[in-house]
């Protein structure tokens, strides 16, 4: 037991340093290319950059933008999964139906953002615009993820369900939406680095106001690329906490 223990802390401390050498790679790679490339305006110093993260969460200006964008990103999220859920349920009820869903689904998946964008930001305006580009890159994953969360059932189980005398209701809301809550939970929180990202850029391409977007829209504007760098540096660093608390519950989900 006790070298089982060890065994686990060595592997943990391992992959600790291991990461912490990949990080130090990036800065060093980063460190290389500006003193190789020498423009201090498109390449600033790390020191700079560290400042410039000081400044930004010193702001509060920047607080309410991010809290904005988080707020935006999650609501798309909530409706992504309300939308996703009612097409598993078509899914498992009568499958060749849900092929009248699968071009859109492809289409979106598929599409350029900066075109659709582009023409969603001209056709709702720059406060509606972020929330159905989001949507519409999201939702594609999100159903694939929980279609394929229900093929993956046991076909045992399945045919047992069948031969049950229970209404498709019952059956749903007690079997199926239990055995694939799990994935269902993995999937929109995965969702969410995806949803973050997608939701800035549309942010920024409709410069919608009271977003990172927007802000980033400035920076370029001002040619603060030291500015630029210390916002992306931060929404990296959010999204790999959330990823990190999701690949935790992801375990013992599946446990």
């Amino acid at each position: 037991m006790e070298e089982n223990y060890q065994v686990k802390n060595s592997t943990t401390l391992s992959r600790i340093s291991f990461f912490t050498l990949g990080i130090f790679i990036i800065f060093l790679s980063y460190l290389i290319i500006s003193i190789t490339l020498d423009n201090a305006l498109v390449y600033p110093t790390l020191t700079s950059i560290f400042a410039s993260i000081g400044d930004l969460l010193s702001d509060n200006d920047f607080y309410i933008n991010l809290i904005t964008t988080l707020f935006r990103t999650i609501i798309v999220i909530l409706i992504s999964l309300l939308i996703s859920l009612i097409m598993s349920f078509i899914y498992i009820l009568y499958k060749p139906f849900f092929e009248v869903f699968r071009p859109s689904l492809l289409f979106f998946k598929a599409c350029p953002l900066a075109i659709i964008s582009v023409y969603l930001f001209i056709a709702l305006g720059s406060q509606k615009a972020p929330y159905l580009i989001t949507l519409l890159m999201v939702l594609p994953l999100m159903v694939e993820g929980f279609t394929t969360s229900i093929d993956n059932i046991d076909k045992n189980i399945l045919l047992a369900l069948k031969i049950e005398n229970v209404s498709f209701i019952k059956k749903y809301f007690k079997i199926y939406l239990p055995m694939i809550m799990p994935y269902i939970i993995m999937t929109t929180l995965q969702s969410f680095g995806m949803g973050l990202k997608v939701m800035i850029m549309g942010e920024y391409i409709s410069q919608t106001k009271n977003s990172l977007g927007r802000m980033i829209y400035i920076f370029r504007q001002n040619l603060e690329f030291n500015y630029l760098l210390g916002m992306l540096i931060i929404v990296v660093i959010i999204v790999f906490l959330f990823e990190f608390v999701i690949k935790k519950a992801s375990k013992h989900l599946i446990k």
